[in-house]
């Protein structure tokens, strides 16, 4: 299994990362720029990364580990199909599913 420790992502889009780098997790700095003058829109936004986190948390480890590879890895479908003997659809599907359960 990937070993996930950090991301940079907001609604799910991450910058790219190395793919040497195996420690990401999806949910460690979810959140949307904080005017650090505004002492409750940070804690809205720590709010925020707190429930997703969870929830990504909350995820089956095969879907996890597919929106990690997807959205902080940048793998593409094809290249998550053979990593895990799947068809590009099939990882399709498991990503859709990851996403339906987030919202």
């Amino acid at each position: 299994p990937i070993s996930l420790e950090r991301a940079e992502i907001l609604s799910l889009s991450a910058k790219a990362r190395s793919a040497a780098d195996t420690t990401a997790e999806i949910g460690d700095s979810i959140e949307a720029p904080v005017d650090s003058t505004d002492p409750e829109h940070a804690l809205l936004a720590r709010e925020r990364r707190d429930i997703l986190r969870r929830a990504i948390a909350g995820l089956p480890e095969r879907e996890r580990e597919v929106l990690t590879l997807v959205h902080v890895h940048k793998v593409a479908g094809a290249e998550i199909g053979r990593r895990y003997g799947v068809s590009e659809s099939r990882v399709s599907q498991i990503l859709s599913s990851a996403r339906d359960r987030l919202r």
